[in-house]
């Protein structure tokens, strides 16, 4: 995976970039969490970010810092 960190297939496959495990924890906790809770919730609407608050409570800072890694295209 080159242009994101993770994703969830609609068959509820979670694939995550290899290179992930070189971030942070607190990063990769985000990024694990984001991708489990397509899961439950496809979008990433209102209560996909109330969810994902109640679980990483700082994830808007760590979106912001997955905006400005790696190049990639900004699809988690």
């Amino acid at each position: 995976m080159t242009r994101k960190w993770g994703s969830c297939s609609t068959a509820g496959t979670v694939t995550l970039a290899d290179d992930l495990q070189l971030r942070s924890e607190e990063f990769q906790d985000f990024v694990i969490a984001h991708e489990l809770l397509h899961l439950k919730v496809p979008s990433h609407g209102r209560l996909f970010r109330a969810l994902l608050a109640v679980h990483i409570p700082d994830w808007r800072r760590l979106e912001l810092e997955r905006r400005r890694g790696r190049n990639r295209s900004w699809s988690i």
